[in-house]
């Protein structure tokens, strides 16, 4: 009840008369109107605690609540904090946090290790110029670094060579904060096993794995340098390739592991007559190739070859072995020779075949001429494809002689090449390409079986016929077989067939040719020795290689009227032919003072164009109807 209403009750109760009550309304009203405002005031007041009180609780609650969220993020904090220095404790890499103005913020103890820098604070002086004296090339990453501090926001990454040989990979990238470059934060890792490996890498794949030696693709890349600079400049450039003579003979007699030491022993040697400029490099199995760079004297190669074959005529000692291995050299010079890198090895390679076929063991420098003869070669191989299919290979016989009667006991069967248009090409030049292209295996079959028809066609079975093997031949296992069948085929005795092989064939690969040879020599096949005298310098293989005859040399049959050492080689093979019982043939006889010489030291067969060149088949048919007039000793006294 307001305070208004309880007033009025108690007049009403006291003062009864109504004109005094209503002398009092005003006042009343006025007391009621405070008293209600009081109340209104009091009410107001009593809710504004409520919400205050409320408001306060509800802060309260989210103060603690915000200091629960501060504490887990203090935590938080702290975890992360202990994370990161434990990340940076195991890491393998050193890093280091600096500010702007160069001073280290935080690093941790691989950055350190790397470095070498002591612990504490450091100015960014010190720690600069302490790392600066540790680099290889202080100066270059100097300029790096200034760089990079004027590239705001720049990232950047690269190797650092240190003076004690280590390598160091960087990365850097600028620390920012709020939107804000604060400083740069750097990271290095020790590469220098990496680095190691790579060197390593590059330089197998650069050099020869036996010798050490650069390989050709190293020295492709220096020659090419070496004619950029030379172009420049306006000198010369020499390449020599080197191929070491009867190598292959040397390997398999002393065996592989020995070649191989030989080898290195040969690599050794040329290095030591090389200029510190020159360039050693093992391209092949025995081949070799030299740079010799900065050419000013033209003359200097040449020099460089001669020297280069002198100190390959001493022995080498290789095992306790003394052991003994010549070179054939070829020279090509830039400018004149070629321009390319290509083109100087390929003539110098050119070269170095024209030094083998003038008898190995020399240098001799590339010319024009020697180009035309290499393309002529590979005319005649084009042409050479085929040949037999076109009917251009023919057979010639040249009669084998019984020097004591003048008799025609056998033929030695060779083959002749016309080409479509008419042309003679000699077996000097086409047998060679026939070899080296492997057409000799195809020609070589045919010559056999040609050689076999004929003979079996002869009434006279005392005659014999002789072929020529090819070095290719003796490696074709299957070609003893073969043999075998086509001599039974033509019901022909086995030892009327004579096989030649020259020396250097027998020596090239020992064990293949002696397993060859033994097999058709179980079938009775006859084996001769072609060109004795001229191949192996060692004799003893006579010993253990199945070989029934040996055929003199022209060379020395044609020095018999003018050289003393040439008639005394002549008697020295025919005391040895008889010591070993084995049978003699005199090659090249185009003289009756030479038939008249072997005759009178008891030389029983020969050939040669004295007695008659080789004829056809038709031809030697003829021959064979008339007597070869006999050769008469001369006079005594």
């Amino acid at each position: 009840m307001s305070y208004h209403r309880l007033l009025q009750r108690q007049l009403r109760r006291h003062l009864p008369d109504a004109s005094q009550q209503a002398a009092l309304a005003p006042l009343l009203a006025a007391i009621s109107q405070v008293y209600a405002q009081s109340d209104y005031d009091r009410e107001l007041l009593e809710r504004s605690l409520d919400i205050t009180s409320q408001e306060l609780i509800e802060r309260y609650e989210l103060a603690q609540h915000s200091l629960q969220e501060l504490e887990r993020s203090q935590a938080d904090l702290q975890h992360s904090l202990s994370i990161l220095h434990a990340t940076l404790e195991a890491t393998g890499e050193g890093v280091l946090v600096v500010d702007t103005r160069g001073h280290m913020r935080q690093h941790n103890p691989q950055l350190l290790q790397l470095f070498q820098l002591p612990g504490g604070q450091l100015t960014p002086q010190k720690l600069l110029s302490h790392i600066l004296r540790q680099l290889r090339h202080p100066a270059r990453h100097l300029r790096h670094l200034r760089e990079l501090w004027d590239q705001a926001g720049a990232s950047s990454a690269g190797e650092l060579s240190l003076r004690d040989g280590r390598h160091l990979a960087f990365h850097t990238q600028p620390h920012v904060l709020d939107g804000e470059e604060i400083g740069r934060v750097w990271s290095f890792r020790d590469i220098s096993s990496q680095h190691q490996n790579e060197l390593l890498i590059r330089h197998q794949a650069e050099h020869d794995g036996l010798t050490g030696l650069a390989n050709r693709g190293l020295f492709n890349q220096r020659l090419q340098a070496a004619l950029e600079r030379a172009e420049q400049r306006q000198w010369q450039v020499g390449v020599l390739f080197i191929d070491l003579d009867n190598f292959k003979l040397i390997n398999d007699s002393a065996g592989h592991h020995t070649g191989d030491k030989l080898l290195c022993a040969v690599a050794e040697r040329l290095q030591g007559a090389l200029r510190e400029d020159d360039l050693l490099a093992r391209v092949g199995g025995d081949e070799f190739l030299v740079l010799i760079d900065c050419l000013e004297d033209p003359d200097l190669a040449q020099r460089v070859a001669q020297r280069l074959l002198d100190v390959l005529r001493q022995p080498l000692l290789v095992d306790g072995k003394r052991l003994w291995v010549h070179a054939s050299l070829g020279l090509a010079q830039y400018p004149e020779d070629g321009r390319s890198a290509s083109e100087l090895i390929s003539r110098a390679d050119m070269a170095m075949y024209h030094a083998k076929s003038r008898g190995r063991n020399n240098a001799q420098a590339f010319s024009p001429v020697l180009e035309q003869q290499v393309l002529r070669r590979v005319d005649l191989q084009s042409q050479l494809q085929g040949a037999l299919l076109r009917n251009e290979i023919s057979m010639v016989l040249q009669p084998k002689i019984s020097l004591a009667d003048s008799r025609i006991v056998g033929a030695e069967a060779l083959m002749r090449w016309t080409t479509a248009s008419g042309q003679h090409v000699s077996p000097m030049d086409f047998i060679p390409v026939a070899e080296q292209t492997g057409l000799i295996v195809e020609l070589g079959d045919w010559i056999l079986q040609q050689a076999l028809e004929w003979l079996a066609s002869q009434d006279d079975r005392q005659l014999s016929v002789a072929v020529n093997l090819s070095a290719r031949q003796l490696e074709d296992p299957q070609l003893p077989q073969r043999l075998l069948s086509w001599l039974s085929l033509r019901n022909l005795e086995p030892q009327r067939l004579e096989l030649e092989v020259t020396e250097s064939m027998l020596m090239s690969n020992r064990e293949q040719a002696s397993h060859f040879l033994e097999q058709v020599r179980n079938f009775g096949v006859r084996v001769a020795v072609d060109d004795f005298g001229t191949g192996y310098s060692s004799l003893n293989y006579l010993r253990w290689l199945p070989i029934d005859v040996l055929k003199i040399d022209r060379s020395f049959i044609h020095d018999l009227n003018r050289a003393d050492d040439a008639r005394a080689i002549a008697r020295s093979i025919m005391n040895l032919a008889e010591n070993l019982r084995l049978q003699v043939v005199a090659e090249g006889i185009e003289d009756p003072e030479a038939a008249a010489f072997l005759i009178d030291m008891g030389c029983p067969l020969g050939q040669g164009f004295w007695y008659s060149p080789p004829l056809s088949i038709a031809a030697f048919a003829e021959r064979l109807s008339i007597p070869i007039p006999n050769i008469m000793r001369p006079a005594a006294g």
